[in-house]
């Protein structure tokens, strides 16, 4: 399982040529779980009468009889490949998938990092995400600044703002949002229930839902179950903020 999944598009393409040669029909759809690299899930689905298997690089690890045809799971470094096939092979068997370019379907993920747009800082300069309070680097807004005593931002020319209430993009990544386990007595404001969980190969991608139904997706190698309560953590260097705007409507006029 440690060969690497990522395989560039130019690399793709000229596969996909060299598959021209080949025979066989095969439907297909591949994730994305980064931005370039072909993800570490692969759904396959070929042809009953046409699709080609050949004894070479690919492990079968599980085999269902569906009535019709049989289902595999077929391991390819870090992806698994899901395929049906009248033609019946066992498990521990090495076989490879023959298809065609034209049948492959490509989606890229959607998104690689968390984004609110519709986020805003509090009078104690915390980032609040809908229902989700968290400490964060309000110096970032104000490149150079820093803060008083008092919590106001000093730039760098002297002026003074008061970022309460400033309207903010902030934006966090997948993997490093932190879950832990909600318990009685728990103090953190911010958790939610985990809607779905998705296996990416070598890690799991799961979508955490608050009350107020904001969605933080986080990738983690550590398995949940779907309708755990969580509490969810993020550093403050971990959270970047943009703000909506220009500075001077925040600045402070003695």
């Amino acid at each position: 399982m440690g060969e690497s999944h990522k395989m560039k598009i130019s690399e793709l393409i000229m596969q996909l040529e060299y598959l021209k040669k080949c025979h066989g029909d095969l439907d297909i759809f591949m994730e994305f779980p980064e931005e370039q690299p072909i993800g570490s899930r692969l759904i396959a689905f070929p042809s009953v009468k046409s699709a080609n298997y050949f004894t070479t690089r690919h492990l079968v690890t599980n085999k269902i009889f569906k009535g019709i045809h049989f289902e595999y799971v077929i391991e390819r470094g870090k992806s698994e490949i899901i395929a049906q096939d009248t033609k019946e092979f066992d498990v521990n068997d090495t076989v490879e998938i023959t298809l065609t370019p034209d049948s492959l379907h490509i989606m890229e993920k959607e998104f690689n990092t968390n984004s609110y747009p519709e986020a805003w800082i509090n009078k104690a300069n915390q980032l609040v995400i809908s229902d989700c309070i968290f400490d964060v680097d309000i110096t970032q807004l104000i490149p150079g600044s820093k803060i008083d005593e008092n919590g106001y931002l000093i730039a760098k020319d002297g002026k003074r703002y008061d970022m309460n209430d400033a309207d903010v993009i902030a934006e966090i990544g997948l993997s490093v949002v932190d879950l832990t386990d909600r318990v009685p007595g728990d103090e953190n404001p911010n958790f939610g229930e985990i809607i779905s969980i998705v296996y990416k190969g070598d890690h799991y991608q799961i979508l955490v839902r608050t009350h107020e139904e904001e969605d933080f997706i986080v990738d983690t190698t550590y398995s949940w179950n779907e309708h755990d309560i969580v509490s969810i953590a993020v550093k403050k260097e971990d959270i970047k903020l943009t703000l909506k705007g220009t500075p001077s409507k925040y600045e402070l006029v003695d």
